[in-house]
């Protein structure tokens, strides 16, 4: 960083030094060989004069040139200062007009000088041909001086200056969208200053020493030799420069093309220079990035595009780390029987429209997809993106996952094809999230007891035939409880669970009347449950005995008035802990 600072003040006095001398150069050089132009008549009547306000101009040109100077040193004082205030763009753009302000304080200084001198030749009486002769050899110092001193001061700013006030701005500037000076003007002025306006004042003179002399009739040949000598040139160049700027405009098309993802247009530059190679790269870089898109897209249908992603970020050492994360575990019920029933291609089709609706719902809450195991398919909300609500997204998109789930089964019945009943389980822990597997074949997965939970709690939605069953853990970090229809179902040891588990149902995927008394009941079953709990199974069988004849489609109720129907009539266990057991 210190060597870009020190290169950029080398090329700052170095700049300054270039304007300065380069102008001083072009004045000196018209002020000791303008005689050069003048024939023998009129340098004695220029040396007649009093030289005294040709010596003022000068001293009035030099004042300017070094007010300039001056205004550039304060201009890049600017760009190292970087005010506080000033972004990087801004140091960015202030350099980049330094070889426009250069130009333009040096047409200044010379404009001023040939006004004055035209001013002064006029008040000494001068002819018109004599000031024509001096204005015009003025003109080209100036035009071949100017020129040189744009690109003198435009290669040490490129070189010095814009690499250090470079290193703030982003890569993708807005103000490189648009193209201020275009290569093909660039060639133009310079080909204009370098060639066109010597030849004209080799033209000039020479059609001045016809007319001194009084040969008129070559002064016509003289004007006609000079329109094919400008326009020959004058086309030649405008030629070369379209050659080389539509190129470089097809393969500026072509790159933002390829920034704005199209990569199938791709650009025709002929040619076997730099251009053509330029081309074949632009090429090149197209078909590499439409087979990147397209890996990533199928990557992303054999994945979540989250995993992918992820994975894609270059995260791929085998591993994981320890998260909290909600899992939803869903499983097809029945799926044996469903098969040994109907033919593999049907099993398939139905299958992958199921999964295809419920990865949907998934998605839509942003949830990833882990995997699909056989019939089952695994969700985690929170992992590897960070949510506010991991719970209520989870529980969200179970409910329209049921709700699809009635809607596709809709389908596949006026297609005759079977039907399709699913559970769920949800539930809240740690986990461990990572790539899973072996050097030469890993999948990004999450493992652990929060995972081998989700999956038993699903297997207990057959036995209380509900849909979507959610634990404690889950019903605890709700954010939004009020915003979903839930009650208390059970306390239950799972296997491989020393601590037991307690259960909630969410039923806002009921039938609207289903799910208002369930809404009705929800005290007396919460007193039923208590009952329950404490071994008074007289209670607890009136109370869900009551709820089953106002709401006979409540099956979690129904479940216990036969389970107390069986305690009642085997009598009172003294061990009674209220916890159901589940092998």
């Amino acid at each position: 960083m210190k060597i870009v600072r020190r290169n950029a003040v080398y090329g700052s006095v170095l700049l300054l030094l270039s304007f300065v001398l380069i102008n001083f150069a072009g004045f000196t050089l018209f002020f000791f060989r303008y005689e050069t132009v003048l024939s023998l008549t009129e340098l004695t009547l220029i040396d007649y004069y009093d030289l005294s306000e040709f010596l003022l101009l000068a001293m009035g040109g030099g004042f300017l040139l070094t007010s300039f100077s001056f205004f550039l040193a304060f201009q890049i004082f600017l760009i190292f200062a970087n005010p506080a205030d000033k972004s990087g763009t801004d140091c960015v753009n202030r350099a980049s007009r330094l070889p426009v302000l250069s130009v333009i304080f040096s047409l200044v200084c010379w404009g001023t000088s040939f006004s004055g001198l035209g001013f002064l030749l006029y008040y000494f009486n001068a002819s018109a041909l004599l000031i024509g002769k001096v204005i015009t050899f003025a003109s080209v110092i100036a035009m071949v001086t100017v020129v040189t001193l744009y690109y003198m001061v435009n290669f040490i700013n490129t070189l010095y200056l814009l690499p250090f006030v470079s290193k703030n701005i982003p890569l993708l500037p807005d103000s490189a969208k648009k193209i201020r000076f275009p290569l093909s003007v660039r060639f133009m002025l310079f080909f204009i200053s370098i060639s066109l306006v010597p030849l004209l004042f080799l033209l000039f003179m020479y059609a001045s020493l016809t007319i001194q002399f009084g040969r008129y009739d070559l002064f016509l040949n003289i004007i006609g030799v000079g329109v094919v000598l400008l326009l020959v040139p004058l086309v030649l160049s405008f030629a070369f420069s379209r050659s080389i700027a539509l190129p470089l405009r097809r393969l500026r098309e072509a790159a933002e093309k390829i920034g704005n993802g199209e990569y199938d247009s791709p650009v025709y530059v002929y040619s076997g220079d730099e251009l053509g190679q330029l081309a074949r790269t632009i090429n090149l870089t197209a078909i590499e990035l439409r087979e990147g898109k397209r890996m990533k897209e199928s990557f992303g249908i054999m994945v979540d595009p989250v995993i992918r992603d992820h994975i894609l970020k270059g995260k791929l050492e085998l591993g994981g780390e320890l998260r909290f994360a909600t899992i939803l575990f869903t499983d097809i019920r029945n799926f044996t029987g469903m098969s040994e029933n109907f033919p593999p291609d049907i099993i398939v089709e139905v299958i992958n429209s199921y999964f295809d609706r419920m990865s949907e719902c998934v998605s839509l809450e942003h949830g990833i997809v882990n995997k699909f195991i056989g019939d089952a398919l695994l969700a985690v909300f929170g992992e590897p993106v960070i949510m506010e609500d991991p719970v209520d997204a989870a529980l969200r998109a179970a409910i329209v996952m049921r709700k699809d789930l009635k809607v596709l089964n809709e389908s596949l019945t006026e297609r005759r094809l079977p039907v399709i009943d699913a559970g769920l389980g949800v539930h809240t822990g740690d986990v461990l999230a990572g790539n899973i597997g072996s050097k030469r074949r890993m999948e990004y997965t999450v493992i652990g007891d929060a995972v081998n939970v989700a999956t038993k709690i699903e297997k207990l939605t057959k036995i209380y035939q509900i849909p979507i069953v959610i634990s404690e853990s889950s019903y605890y970090f709700i954010m939004h409880k009020e915003l979903f229809s839930i009650r208390e179902i059970d306390n239950v040891r799972v296997k491989g669970k020393l601590e037991p588990v307690r259960l909630f149902e969410v039923f806002d995927c009921d039938d609207d009347k289903t799910k208002e008394k369930k809404r009705k009941t929800s005290k007396a079953f919460a007193k039923a449950i208590d009952a329950y709990r404490k071994g008074d199974f007289k209670t607890a069988f009136q109370g869900f005995s009551e709820i089953c004849r106002y709401n006979e489609f409540d099956s979690v109720a129904s479940m216990y008035v036969s389970r107390c129907r069986k305690l009642l009539a085997g009598g009172t266990r003294s061990s009674w802990s209220g916890v159901t057991i589940v092998k």
